[in-house]
C-alpha cells in the first residue's frame, strides 16, 4: 500500500476514535475502515512498524484490544509534504496540506537560501509570481529577460561589466561588406535535449526577427560552410554584432512551434535548462554539456511563495538574508506597486527633417522642461517624480 493511502487510513482510524486512545476488537476496526479482518491486521502492523500507533492485541475472537495513537495527523502530513517537496512534487504537497500557510511556509522556507541536497548545490529563491513565458522575442519582464539569458545563447553577447560585445554561439565575426557580415560558429553546440545546434536553427531565428522593427533590415542568411553563416542586410549596420546580443535575438530551435508548451518549458543551449515550471516552482538545473564553463550551482529553485502562504514575515538565513512577506489575499485583489529608479527622456530622430532643424529642437527643449511636464501630471503620480540631473539615477 502506498504511503499516502496508508496515511488516509490512519486518519480515518483516528477520526473514528476522535483522536483518543481506546479499545476495540479487530472486527470493529475492520468495519470502521470497510475492509476484511486480515487486511485490518496488515494495516495495523504497517502503522505500528512506522511508529504511528501501538496495538495491544488480545487473544480470543471478539476480544477488545488496546489502541494507542502515537502520532498526530498534522505531524505526519508535514513529514509527507517534506518528502513530496524533496521529490519536486509541489502540487501534491500543497494538496496534502490543504494550502495551510502555517504548515507550508516553514517547509518552503527551509528550502530557501543555499543548501546541499543529494550531493547537489541548490539555491532556493522566493518570488511573488509564476513565470509561464520564457520565450525570447516576446514581451518579457525584467526577471524573465535575465532568466532567458541563462537558458539560451545568441550569436553574440554583451559583457555588461566591460560594456563590450563578446562571442557566444559565434566565436568570431567580420564585416565582409557594408551589407554582409560573416559569423563563425562554435563546434558541437548541443540543445538541452541532446540535439546538435544547426544552421537551420540560426536561420529560422533570424527570419523570425525580421518582423520586429529593430531587425527589419535583416535580409537573409546564407550558409558559407558547416560552421559559418553570412547575415545579409538591406541597409548598412555597423552595430549589428551589438544588436544580435539583444535578448530578443537569442537563438531558438527551428521546430519550436511544433513543441507543445515551449514558452514555459523551453529548450535552449545555455548553462541552465528548465526542469520544472509551474504555478509553485521554477527549477533550473545546470546543463552538463554546456559549451562554456559549467555553472557552479547545480540547481536554482525559484519558489512562488505568495501562492502558498498567509500574512507572515519570515527571515531566511542562507546565501543571503531574505525577508519574505506572504499575502493571503487572492491574486485579483492584490495591488502590486514598486517604485524603481529610472529616467524618462525624449530622443529626436535625425531621419525626420523637422528634427534636424535646430530651432525646432530648441523649442521642444523649452516647451518640454521637466517642471512644465510635472505641472501637467496627475498629483497622485507627481509625488514620485523629480527633475532628472542626467540619464543615470542619483
Amino acid at each position: 500500500m502506498s504511503h499516502n493511502r496508508l496515511l488516509q487510513q490512519y486518519s480515518r482510524l483516528r477520526q473514528g476514535f476522535s483522536g483518543q486512545d481506546g479499545e476495540a476488537s479487530l472486527q470493529q476496526l475492520a468495519d470502521l475502515l470497510c475492509c476484511t479482518r486480515r487486511h485490518m491486521r496488515s494495516l495495523l502492523s504497517q502503522m505500528q512498524r512506522l511508529g504511528w500507533l501501538e496495538w495491544s492485541a488480545r487473544s480470543g475472537r471478539g476480544s477488545r484490544s488496546g489502541l494507542r495513537f502515537l502520532r498526530g495527523m498534522a505531524e505526519l502530513q508535514r513529514q509527507q509534504a517534506e518528502q513530496l517537496l524533496e521529490q519536486g512534487r509541489v502540487e501534491q504537497a500543497v494538496e496534502l496540506l490543504g494550502d495551510d500557510p502555517r504548515q507550508l511556509a516553514p517547509l518552503l522556507l527551509s528550502r530557501l537560501g543555499h543548501h546541499w541536497s543529494q550531493d547537489r548545490q541548490v539555491l532556493g529563491v522566493p518570488y511573488y509570481r509564476p513565470m509561464p513565458n520564457l520565450m525570447p522575442g516576446t514581451p518579457l519582464r525584467r526577471s524573465e529577460r535575465h532568466l532567458v539569458s541563462q537558458i539560451f545563447n545568441g550569436l553574440t553577447r554583451l559583457n555588461e561589466e566591460k560594456g563590450e560585445v563578446e562571442g557566444d554561439l559565434a566565436h568570431r565575426w567580420e564585416q565582409h561588406s557594408e551589407r554582409e557580415w560573416h559569423f563563425h560558429l562554435r563546434p558541437r553546440v548541443r540543445w538541452h535535449d541532446g540535439r546538435e545546434l544547426s544552421l537551420d536553427d540560426i536561420a529560422s531565428t533570424l527570419e523570425r526577427l525580421r518582423t520586429q522593427p529593430l531587425f527589419s533590415h535583416l535580409a537573409g542568411v546564407r550558409r558559407l560552410s558547416p560552421r559559418c553563416v553570412a547575415v545579409l542586410l538591406s541597409e548598412p549596420d555597423p552595430w549589428l554584432p551589438r544588436l544580435l546580443a539583444d535578448p530578443a535575438a537569442l537563438i531558438l530551435p527551428a521546430d519550436r512551434d511544433a513543441r507543445p508548451g515551449f514558452a514555459s518549458l523551453p529548450v535552449g543551449t545555455g548553462p541552465y535548462r528548465v526542469a520544472i515550471n509551474d504555478s509553485h516552482r521554477l527549477s533550473l538545473q545546470a546543463f552538463d554539456d554546456y559549451f562554456g564553463h559549467r555553472a557552479l550551482l547545480d540547481q536554482v529553485d525559484i519558489w512562488m511563495v505568495p501562492k502558498l502562504g498567509d500574512q507572515l514575515e519570515l527571515d531566511v538565513q542562507g546565501a543571503c538574508d531574505l525577508t519574505v512577506e506572504i499575502n493571503p489575499r487572492p491574486a485579483l485583489e492584490q495591488t502590486e506597486m514598486s517604485l524603481e529608479a529610472g529616467v524618462y527622456f525624449l530622443l529626436c530622430d535625425n531621419r525626420s527633417p523637422a528634427m534636424r532643424d535646430d530651432a525646432v529642437r530648441q523649442w521642444l527643449a523649452q516647451a518640454l522642461t521637466p517642471l512644465a511636464i510635472m505641472q501637467q501630471t496627475a498629483p497622485a503620480a507627481r509625488q514620485f517624480w523629480v527633475a532628472a540631473a542626467g540619464l543615470l539615477p542619483r
